[in-house]
């Protein structure tokens, strides 16, 4: 994901917002790095396939990131009909 677009405008986004997340992410204190997928059955929309990362920071653990990026082209229609609705 890292080559991604997208992931630099979050981190920007995310970066803009907090002074905290910078200073994070700029240091690359990452602990635990989780990866998997996840499916979740939306009310609306069915069934969504996401690929999961989690990130936790070395100091504590009440600082933790869980991205869902979504698996598949059907995931990410469902999610962005969801958004237009």
């Amino acid at each position: 994901y890292i080559n991604d677009p997208w992931w630099a405008q979050q981190v920007a986004d995310l970066s803009a917002a907090s002074p905290e997340f910078r200073e994070l992410w700029e240091r690359h204190d990452v602990g635990n790095l989780s990866e998997g997928q996840k499916k979740i059955r939306h009310q609306i929309a069915g069934d969504l396939c996401f690929d999961t990362l989690w990130l936790q920071t070395i100091e504590t653990d009440a600082l933790q990131l869980l991205i869902h990026v979504p698996h598949d082209q059907e995931t990410a229609h469902k999610i962005e009909r969801l958004l237009s609705a």
